[in-house]
């Protein structure tokens, strides 16, 4: 249900304690129980999900990069640019000009 419900919200403004609210639960041991099944925390898994939608995006679209960032959820493109990078090692311009898969 967890996972289910990031997969429908991830654009949003989510956080770990809205996905536990979701599913009747307090935030840490929503996380405990989502960690234990997914191997990830709630946080990381969100983090995850938009990053590899906007690869997506980057691969398949000429959106600018601000507009996806918006498209997946983060507010600022600066905030966008730090977990793309943290998260893949490139920078979203650099990703979109690479011919191989990075996921």
């Amino acid at each position: 249900k967890m996972r289910d419900y990031i997969e429908q919200q991830y654009m949003n403004r989510i956080s770990t304690q809205d996905v536990a609210r979701y599913v009747f639960l307090s935030s840490g041991y929503a996380n405990i129980c989502f960690t234990n099944e997914c191997g990830t925390s709630i946080f990381n898994y969100i983090v995850q999900m938009r990053i590899n939608k906007a690869i997506q995006l980057l691969k398949e679209t000429s959106i600018p990069v601000t507009a996806i960032a918006e498209k997946v959820g983060y507010s600022s493109k600066t905030s966008f640019y730090l977990a793309f990078k943290r998260y893949t090692g490139i920078s979203p311009t650099e990703c979109r000009s690479l011919d191989e898969d990075i996921t």
